[in-house]
Formats: C-alpha cells, sequence, structure tokens
C-alpha cells in the first residue's frame, strides 16, 4: 500500500506543507479573534465539564435513593461517590480556570500583540521556517555516525565461552555511548533555539528592520565563535536528567516481578519528579538561550538573568504558555485533520489500495511533523519577542532613551503612562490637604499602583 500510494502521500506533504504556511499567515492576521474563541472554549469546556459532572452525580444519586433499601448495592454507593469526587474536584478546577482566565484578560491582550509580532518577524525572516529542516538533516546524520559507532562498540571486545559472564567493560561503554547520544541530540536542538533567538533579537533591537541583512547568518556566526560552550552546558544539563531517567526505567524493568510495591512506587514518583524537572530545565534552558542571544552573556548569567524576568512578569509568562501553546496546538490539529481529510478524499479514487489507512496514517504523520517544525519556530519567536520586549523595558524609558518595540507592544507602554499620570495628578490636591503623611501614604499606593499597572 505504501508503495503504490507514494504519489499520494506525497500530495499529502505538500498539502501540510502549504496548510502550515496559511496558517503562519492566519496567525498574525486574524490572532485576536482565535484567541478569544479559545478562552471562551476554555471557559465553556470546564464549566460544561462541571455541569456534567454534577449530572451524572444526580443521576447516580437519584437511582440509588430510588432503589429499594434491600437491593442497593455497594456498587451503586461507589458510582454515587465516585461522581461526587469527580463534580466536586471538576467544579474546582473551573472555578481556578475562570479566576485566572479574568484576572489574565489584560495579559491576554499582550498575548495577541505578541502573536502580531512573533508573524512580523518570520514575515521579514522567512528562511527561520527552515531551520528545523537543518536541523532534523544534521541530526539523522550525527545518529546516522552514532549508530555505526553502536555497531563496532557492539562487535569489539573478546569472545567468551560463557554467554552469561558479564562484560563489565562493555556494559560501561554502552552506557558512555548513550549519554553521548543524549547530549549530542540535545545539543544540536540547542544549537537551532539560540539561532532563532540570535536572529529574532537582531530583528526586535534593529531600528530600520527593513535593512537586516542576514541575521540568521549573523546568529549563526555567533554561535560558532561565542556561545557554544554555553550550548554545551546547557544541553549537558538536559542529557544528565535525561539519564537519568532511563537509568530509572531500566531499574523499574528489572523490578516489574518484584512483590515490593513500595520500591516500584518510590521509583514512579522519582521517575514524574525528573520528568518535571527535566520540562522545567528545558524551558529555563530555552530563556537562557534568548538572554544569551540579546545580552551574549554565559549560560549561567543568562539563567539568572531569564529567571528573573519570569518571576517578574510571571502572569504575563502564565497567559503566554497556556493561551499560546494551546493556540499553537491547536494549529497543529487542524493541520493534520485538514490533510487527513483531503488525502481520505484523493485516496478514494486510487482502486490498488487495499487498506486505506496505512497512507492516511503516514499522511497525518508527516502532516503533524512538518506542523510542528512551524510551530516550533512560532513558539521561539514568541518567548524571544516577549524577553525582548522585557529587557526593552528595562533597559529605556522611551524619552531620551527611546523604545525598540513597535507601535503594536507599544500601546501596553502607552497605558501604563497614562494610567500612571492620572494617578499623579489626581493626588496632588489630596497630598495638599493631608500633608507629609499623606505624602508618604499616597507614594506607598502609588509603588503599588506602578506595579500593578505595570503587569497589565
Amino acid at each position: 500500500d505504501v508503495m503504490v500510494s507514494w504519489v499520494e502521500i506525497l500530495y499529502m506533504s505538500l498539502i501540510a506543507l502549504a496548510t502550515a504556511i496559511l496558517m503562519i499567515v492566519m496567525l498574525k492576521l486574524f490572532t485576536g479573534v482565535v484567541v478569544w474563541m479559545i478562552v471562551i472554549f476554555m471557559s465553556i469546556l470546564v464549566t460544561g465539564a462541571a455541569g456534567f459532572c454534577w449530572y451524572k452525580w444526580y443521576l447516580s444519586d437519584k437511582l440509588y435513593k430510588s432503589t429499594d433499601p434491600t437491593y442497593q448495592t455497594p456498587e451503586q454507593a461507589d458510582v454515587v461517590r465516585t461522581w461526587l469526587i469527580y463534580s466536586l474536584v471538576a467544579s474546582g478546577v473551573a472555578v481556578v480556570v475562570l479566576l485566572v482566565l479574568l484576572v489574565m484578560r489584560k495579559r491576554i491582550k499582550l498575548v495577541v500583540r505578541l502573536f502580531k509580532e512573533a508573524g512580523s518577524a518570520i514575515g521579514r525572516m522567512p528562511l527561520l521556517l527552515i531551520q528545523p529542516v537543518w536541523t532534523l538533516m544534521i541530526l539523522i546524520a550525527a545518529l546516522g555516525v552514532l549508530l555505526a559507532l553502536t555497531f563496532y562498540l557492539e562487535s569489539s571486545s573478546d569472545l567468551y565461552q560463557n554467554k552469561s559472564r558479564k562484560r563489565f567493560k562493555m556494559v560501561y561503554l554502552r552506557w558512555y555511548h548513550l549519554f553521548g547520544v543524549l547530549w549530542i541530540s540535545a545539543f544540536i536542538v540547542a544549537c537551532q533555539d539560540l539561532v532563532i533567538a540570535g536572529a529574532v533579537a537582531v530583528w526586535y533591537f534593529s531600528r530600520k528592520k527593513s535593512k537586516l541583512g542576514w541575521p540568521i547568518g549573523r546568529a549563526t556566526c555567533n554561535l560558532i565563535r561565542y556561545h557554544m560552550g554555553s550550548v554545551a552546558l546547557g544541553s549537558f544539563l538536559i542529557a544528565v536528567v535525561r539519564f537519568a531517567r532511563l537509568i530509572l526505567m531500566t531499574i523499574q524493568q528489572r523490578l516489574k516481578g518484584a512483590t515490593n510495591k513500595f520500591a516500584q512506587f518510590l521509583l514512579r514518583m522519582l521517575h514524574c519528579c525528573l520528568v518535571c524537572f527535566e520540562k522545567f530545565l528545558r524551558f529555563l534552558n530555552r530563556n537562557a538561550y534568548i538572554q544569551i542571544a540579546i545580552h551574549g552573556t554565559s549560560f549561567c548569567e543568562g539563567a539568572r538573568k531569564g529567571l528573573i524576568v519570569i518571576i517578574n512578569n510571571a502572569l504575563r509568562v502564565l497567559a503566554i504558555n497556556s493561551v499560546g501553546t494551546f493556540l499553537l496546538f491547536l494549529n497543529k490539529i487542524g493541520c493534520v485533520a485538514i490533510v487527513v481529510m483531503v488525502g481520505s478524499v484523493i485516496i478514494q479514487f486510487h482502486q490498488d489500495i487495499t487498506y486505506t489507512w496505512v497512507p492516511l496514517t503516514i499522511g497525518g504523520a508527516i502532516a503533524f511533523l512538518i506542523a510542528h517544525c512551524f510551530m516550533l519556530v512560532y513558539e521561539i519567536c514568541l518567548d524571544t519577542i516577549f524577553m525582548c520586549f522585557c529587557e526593552d523595558c528595562e533597559m529605556n524609558n522611551g524619552g531620551d532613551k527611546p523604545y525598540f518595540m513597535s507601535t503594536n507592544l507599544l500601546v501596553n507602554i502607552s497605558l501604563f503612562r497614562s494610567t500612571w499620570s492620572n494617578w499623579q495628578s489626581n493626588c496632588r490636591v489630596t497630598k495638599w490637604f493631608l500633608g507629609s503623611f499623606g505624602s508618604q501614604y499616597y507614594h506607598n499606593c502609588g509603588v503599588q499602583l506602578q506595579s500593578i499597572c505595570w503587569n497589565m
């Protein structure tokens, strides 16, 4: 079926490429509508889920109470209790989500503006979209070399008559080689992140964005000349955590038949903690690479600055990572759905295909890979522009030090300045009546208002 339908698979790949490019354009043009639709959809989803759980609890409880006590079973009581727990949990989640969306409604406007800026950056530097292609090619080449080294490694050493005898040197070399594979793959991906972040940072901090030259080439040269050590350190940390996860998985596999349930629970808990720590470390590494691209600092200094920016803009980061990530995921799913639907129409005219799900599955997987590559670039651009925006606000004041940000992002700063100016003008008379105590009181309130406005 694969050999027969290779033309249809090629068509689906081209359709996926065109769909991904179209979605990049739509993200720039209709971001506001899509983002607010997602917010409304999330609100309806969590509220509807809570309502559904309460409805199922009501039906099960009504059925249980209407049953004669002599015929009531423990299973019915368990069903009522289970739906009650589900209802309470769903209601708690709904309340938290609705409160978070209510608090972040102003930050969501910043997310919309950042998406538009990311679209503008990609429009100015369209070659950013092929960076994942180069990364994938380098990864395939590197993994091919590492696979060849694996064959050489396994075919080395001495012959033993006793097959059960452990070759400890070979065991150590296998683990050493596996750690090298993890480190090299993480290093290649980190190089891509730093190149994209460097190009976007050059675009953001350029007064004449129409005359950028070759920012991708400049970012690549800076990576090779200055930042290879920083990338190696960041990828080393990721490799260490992944290596620890593999060791835990190996131990879990060997203890699968053991009767010690506590040890198995402890290993699962440790593995879960390592997964969460790896996600946090990848998030911290990306922001460290962005700081390195902006300031040219070392990895540790970049991670420190990135962490400070994240802490000072926690609600903004939450809005970007929740709404933004969900929006990019929806674009991936939408691309796959379009390709599969069009592919099913194309394949139905091909009579020689026995199982149509085979080419559709391959086409859908290729579509997801293409969409993931495009959205990954968009995600890195989004994070970089947000970090550049925060650094721009920190370094400049809009007066003798003009901002680098566009008019689209300057709206947030204008809103802050107008709110702060209104506060100062409205409390001059009140400060005159209240004297020094009033001056100190309004100064403290003003600092709080300044912090509130800054986080809008």
